[in-house]
């Protein structure tokens, strides 16, 4: 969607078009962050940062 309308953006008649797919796209990302975030609190999960970089 935003490539469909990078012509927008460089006129810039209708940055709208290509604004809201990216905001859209930023809510989806941060939702899923925050709902992986609340079910490892709610599980209570731990990252274990002593086994980082281990095989």
């Amino acid at each position: 969607m935003i490539r469909d309308s990078y012509g927008y953006i460089i006129t810039g008649d209708s940055a709208f078009l290509a604004i809201i797919p990216s905001i859209a796209l930023i809510l989806l990302i941060l939702s899923f962050v925050f709902v992986s975030n609340g079910l490892k609190d709610l599980m209570g999960l731990e990252y274990d940062q002593s086994q980082r970089g281990s095989v």
